[in-house]
């Protein structure tokens, strides 16, 4: 896990407004948020370990679907998605799969918004 966190520090920005997609309980957005950044943690589900987590200033949660992201354009400066593409075979409302077309079409409108609400 440490070899993402260094990777990603060399991409951004403190002060960057950036957001973790699919993020879960993730330690990244919070490590991000120590480090300077304003970054927002996103996810289809609440995090389980929410409550544990530790709350820090530059960081905040919301809760939504990629394929409709709920942001303006261009409303951040970095936009990750580290192993969250592949979940979108699967609907936890439903608790069932979807087939491979709907994946494929899920797949294109999650990243049609992650490109627009990114900052050019």
């Amino acid at each position: 896990m440490g070899i993402w966190f260094a990777a990603i520090l060399c991409v951004y920005k403190k002060g960057d407004e950036n957001i973790d997609l699919g993020s879960g309980s993730s330690a990244l957005p919070l490590f991000l948020a120590k480090g300077g950044a304003e970054i927002t943690a996103f996810d289809l589900l609440n995090p389980v370990e929410k409550p544990l987590l530790s709350t820090h200033p530059n960081l905040e949660y919301k809760q939504g679907t990629m394929t409709d992201l709920p942001f303006k354009n261009s409303s951040f400066d970095l936009v990750l998605c580290i192993s969250a593409i592949e979940h979108l075979d699967y609907l936890p409302d439903k608790q069932k799969q979807v087939s491979y077309l709907d994946y494929l079409t899920s797949v294109k409108k999650s990243l049609s918004e992650m490109v627009r609400v990114c900052k050019k």
